[in-house]
């Protein structure tokens, strides 16, 4: 006797269950591979998300029945939609008050001196601020504290 049930995949050939995608509001679905015209070499049942159309294999169907609820464990982008979002980049950007001027020159001239004899900081430091650190290793006797 055939089952008789609401599901909307219900009428496709191998179909065991589903369960809704909180995520995406669509169903995950169980598929017994044997019936259904999946491939049974990695597992006879077959957990289908069918909003992104990944697949997952496994061997025993009570395993495969706990997939269709954790599809961010199987599915690349249900694991995206998962992720929690950084809330820092959504920020705004909050414009600062630039330095005064001897200030940032007292700092360009502290962090020339700090890359001396380390090519991959002197690289580092032309690319940050734009400039050779060299044109301040000429004043290395001058005073770097604030006044």
């Amino acid at each position: 006797m055939a089952k008789t049930t609401s599901k909307p995949h219900a009428d496709e050939a191998g179909f065991v269950t589903a369960k809704n995608n909180h995520r995406t509001q669509q169903d995950n679905v169980l598929y017994d591979a044997k019936d259904s015209g999946f491939e049974e070499a990695e597992g006879r049942w077959v957990v289908f998300c069918v909003a992104h159309g990944s697949v997952a294999h496994e061997t025993n169907q009570k395993r495969a029945r706990k997939l269709l609820s954790t599809p961010e464990t199987w599915c690349g982008h249900c694991r995206t939609l998962a992720e929690p979002q950084n809330p820092v980049s959504n920020a705004p950007l909050v414009p600062f008050a630039l330095k005064p001027p001897e200030d940032q020159e007292r700092e360009l001239r502290f962090a020339a001196m700090m890359v001396k004899d380390n090519p991959e900081k002197i690289a580092l430091f032309e690319r940050v601020y734009g400039v050779k650190p060299e044109s301040y290793w000429a004043d290395a006797d001058a005073v770097l504290i604030r006044r």
